[in-house]
């Protein structure tokens, strides 16, 4: 004879409560991941330059993770306006490959002292969060 418990097995409801709320968790991150933008800053430190009566400022960027400074820049927390006037060619240090630019910007009177180093923050154009980790897999870094 066989035993009808085996077959009428029920799931307790703790169990099924759980799956859904699994289940919730997830679509809310599917949707987080495809619809939120996350603002995105980029910092460097870059050094003061004199040329002619003029400053600017002068960083160099990898070119390995380049990317595009076109939304804004804040020096020590202020929203400055900022022009590239120069890319120049491609600089090798300890190995690795890096661009110079250079940057017409508006600064500060405490900051317009030659040599001096500021930390330059750049905006960068908002992704979601699956596009940042796709770059991230494509470049091996997770």
């Amino acid at each position: 004879m066989i035993n009808d418990s085996v077959f009428f097995y029920q799931v307790p409801k703790r169990i099924i409560g759980y799956e859904v709320i699994l289940l919730c968790l997830i679509v809310i991150t599917v949707i987080f991941g495809f619809f939120v933008k996350i603002e995105r800053e980029k910092t460097y430190t870059g050094q003061v330059i004199k040329e002619k009566n003029n400053y600017y400022v002068s960083l160099y960027q990898a070119v390995d993770s380049y990317e595009p400074l076109e939304s804004g820049l804040k020096i020590n927390g202020k929203d400055v306006y900022y022009e590239v006037i120069n890319i120049s060619d491609e600089y090798i240090i300890n190995n690795q490959k890096y661009y110079q630019l250079i940057l017409k910007v508006d600064l500060d009177k405490k900051y317009k002292i030659e040599n001096n180093l500021v930390k330059l923050d750049f905006k960068l154009p908002k992704k979601t969060v699956f596009e940042i980790l796709k770059e991230k897999f494509k470049k091996g870094m997770m």
